[in-house]
């Protein structure tokens, strides 16, 4: 087996699981050999649900990467009372973290399928049809370097030429083949956009998704959105994400039937989630369990997240409040259903970077600011103040963002990604400290595993 973790070999033989609700239980498993097991269309689509299959782990969507968003930021708290993500919150972790590694690992791990696809030359069928699949394994691939190049990137320590990730583009089980080094920030990110562009083309004018739980067209829109948004590049992000919202395929939930819509799959806001049965629930090692009173019970709320949803404001994030300032369960991820999708992307979300784009490029005020109220009158059971031109400023995005997001995986990445530093509590839920903008601590380790076994991957990040 190949010594660098990186390259790990997804096995002699590649499992793949199909990510549609009716097809992931474990024993409808199909393998494939690398050398002949892709022959059709199909072959390659069935190796793109095994990505999905992968992303929906609990060391990535699963559970880990949205804690890392919530338990890092001011929205959330520790009581540390089971030892779960206690390091992340106290941002106190060490080069050997374990979540760190398991997460790096998968990521990669996810990485190399979609290589797998992206660099196929043997199946056979309709060529729109591989093109779709392969767009779809190019955007999944981006998408995955999104998180990894802001989750173990330099952009937010201060460093004056950030590292980013290494690149891995081709599929590699040679054990002779070296690791690669770290490339910059900016050279993810050009990745990172070439490869939305290039599922964009791919896919073309075709759909041969299998539901919202698969990659459309309309995802890697709204991803490269996000990725122009989190970038810098606001009058891209604009542009790119507008014509989403008035095509009107995805519609506001209005607030009665908001916090139920939760409890569903493929609503009319979603564009795109990660499939889960009752069967290949996480239970234990979900997100939901972490906060839920009869589960873990370890994470919470904070006082002041709580108090900045006014009440008639429904996205209010928690089914209740007990022992004081603990909260109870999530709204968003129902741990009574246990089939709930995990949705990654929505319109909500959509409309929160386009106006964030506007705000900071100075462009579109007029429709930004009609946005702006629509999304806050469907979420409201009482229509609120309308917000004027002067209210619509940075600070007042944010914020809104907080609530439409919140519990979701952001918050974390708003603070710093515009510059902001970060309360943090202690296991009693009050702030302890206030971790100023940049800090070594922004940013995770590489893990010490890989370091190890990688001979060109010398550069770890700073404090580590």
């Amino acid at each position: 087996m190949n010594r660098f973790r990186i390259f790990i070999i997804l096995g002699i033989l590649l499992g793949t699981v199909s990510c549609s609700k009716e097809f992931l239980g474990a024993d409808l498993q199909t393998t494939k050999k690398f050398e002949d097991g892709i022959k059709t269309a199909t072959d390659l689509h069935n190796l793109v649900k095994g990505v999905y299959n992968r992303m929906n782990e609990s060391d990535y969507y699963g559970r880990n990467f949205l804690m890392y968003g919530e338990v890092r930021s001011d929205n959330a708290w520790n009581d540390e009372g089971t030892g779960r993500f206690v390091d992340q919150s106290r941002f106190d972790m060490i080069s050997n973290d374990a979540d760190a590694r398991d997460t790096w690992s998968l990521m990669y791990r996810c990485i190399q399928l979609c290589n797998v696809v992206i660099n196929d030359v043997n199946a056979e069928g309709d060529a729109d049809e591989i093109k779709y699949y392969k767009g779809q394994a190019y955007a999944l691939r981006a998408l995955v370097y999104f998180d990894l190049n802001r989750l173990y990137g330099q952009k937010y320590v201060g460093a004056t030429s950030p590292l980013g990730v290494p690149i891995v583009t081709e599929f590699s089980n040679t054990a002779s083949v070296a690791g690669p080094s770290r490339s910059t920030w900016a050279q993810v990110n050009t990745q990172i956009e070439a490869d939305f562009n290039a599922a964009l083309a791919n896919m073309g004018s075709n759909d041969y998704s299998d539901g919202k739980y698969e990659i459309t067209k309309d995802a890697v829109t709204a991803l490269l959105g996000r990725h122009y948004l989190y970038t810098g590049q606001n009058v891209l992000a604009a542009t790119t994400l507008k014509p989403l919202i008035i095509s009107n395929n995805y519609k506001l939930i209005g607030h009665a039937l908001y916090a139920g819509s939760w409890a569903l799959d493929e609503t009319q806001e979603s564009i795109f989630e990660f499939a889960y049965t009752d069967v290949d629930y996480h239970g234990t090692t979900s997100y939901t369990y972490m906060w839920e009173k009869d589960g873990y019970k370890d994470v919470f709320g904070t006082v002041d997240l709580i108090t900045s949803f006014d009440n008639t404001d429904v996205r209010m994030p928690f089914t209740g409040i007990y022992s004081g300032i603990k909260t109870v369960g999530l709204v968003k991820f129902p741990f009574s259903v246990k089939s709930h999708n995990i949705r990654i992307v929505h319109i909500g979300e959509v409309y929160m970077n386009y106006i964030e784009a506007c705000v900071k490029s100075g462009t579109d005020l007029g429709d930004a600011l009609t946005y702006a109220n629509k999304l806050r009158n469907a979420r409201h059971s009482v229509a609120p103040t309308a917000w004027t031109a002067a209210d619509l400023t940075l600070a007042n995005v944010l914020a809104e963002r907080r609530l439409e997001l919140a519990t979701e995986g952001h918050r974390y990445w708003d603070l710093v990604r515009n510059g902001l530093g970060i309360n943090h509590y202690d296991s009693n839920g009050n702030v302890s400290d206030f971790i100023a903008y940049p800090s070594n601590k922004f940013a995770f380790p590489i893990p010490e595993a890989e370091m190890d076994a990688n001979p060109n991957l010398v550069n770890q990040n700073p404090g580590y």
